[in-house]
């Protein structure tokens, strides 16, 4: 026997031996388990109750942004809206058909020239309403935001319904995770998950990509930024004034926190009145902060950006 034929002979067992630990490993990424048994879908839940803003799509093409969150108990994706009352801005997962990546709604399909380019951003929550199948559909800012809405959406609309999920059903939209798999390196896959929402120079570039240029200026970009700046002004004088208030009705007249609340509330149930009108400040506050922030790294792209 030749020193080839031997080698070969002792390589075998432990070519035989990683290939079997691959195949474990890939076992157990498809195996299906209850959502909350997986550590990443904890993270990215907890970092969707924060929120995010996302540009969310109108029949009418009025396309904005808006502040999307999990409400606390993780049963509804909802966004701010100051027309519209939290049940009436809101989807709870118990109606979710589907979570869908990709410009496949109807809505999405008629205008798949502003958005096709930007498709891998692109994602929709179909659900029922009175009895109608109807399509939340929403842009994202970068990939890892897409990344992250995705994976917590998947696993909070199988916990609404009670079903089992595997890790690879989870991640299966994620470009990141299907090239660590074909590489071989499961432990790598989920780690961006630990990021977070942070940005690289690469997504606020995909941000100003995503723009339709043609009908979006640098002038309308920066009008929009000082009206968000104004409104930042504004809201932060509303919550000094509310404190002002608070201390008023605690120091200056006597008053404990609860009194104040009923006399502000006029007979309606303790302190409801006084919570929403926080939550509408709070909504507001975060959906403006993100606007501007994304319209801050858009400019600063945009300033440095080659004129055409």
């Amino acid at each position: 026997m030749c020193i080839r034929d031997r080698y070969m002979i002792m390589a075998r067992p432990l070519e035989m031996e990683e290939s079997y630990i691959w195949e474990q490993k890939l076992h157990e990424v498809k195996t299906e388990r209850a959502p909350d048994t997986f550590w990443e879908t904890e993270t990215a839940i907890a970092i969707l109750k924060v929120g995010c803003a996302l540009l969310k799509l109108s029949s009418g093409g009025d396309h904005r942004y808006r502040h999307f969150f999990v409400t606390t108990d993780g049963s509804r994706i909802a966004w701010y809206s100051s027309s519209k009352e939290l049940e009436e801005s809101s989807i709870a997962f118990r109606d979710v058909t589907e979570v869908r990546k990709g410009c496949r709604s109807s809505l999405f399909q008629e205008e798949i020239e502003r958005f096709g380019k930007s498709e891998h951003l692109c994602f929709s929550l179909v659900y029922t309403k009175e009895g109608d199948t109807r399509t939340l559909d929403l842009v994202a800012k970068h990939e890892r935001e897409i990344d992250l809405w995705l994976i917590g959406l998947k696993a909070l609309h199988s916990d609404a319904t009670g079903r089992a999920v595997s890790k690879m059903t989870l991640f299966s939209h994620s470009r990141v995770f299907n090239a660590a798999m074909r590489e071989k390196k499961i432990e790598e896959s989920t780690e961006f998950v630990r990021d977070g929402l942070r940005r690289t120079p690469n997504d606020v570039i995909a941000i100003f990509n995503a723009i339709d240029v043609s009908t979006v200026t640098m002038e309308i970009l920066k009008t929009a930024f000082m009206k968000i700046q104004k409104l930042l002004v504004e809201l932060e004088s509303k919550f000094k004034n509310e404190s002002r208030l608070r201390r008023e009705a605690r120091i200056v007249y006597g008053q404990s926190l609860q009194e104040f609340e009923e006399e502000r509330t006029e007979g309606a149930p303790k302190g409801k009145l006084m919570e929403d009108e926080r939550w509408h400040l709070v909504q507001l506050t975060k959906s403006a902060r993100a606007r501007q922030s994304i319209l801050e790294e858009i400019l600063i792209i945009g300033d440095a950006a080659p004129r055409n």
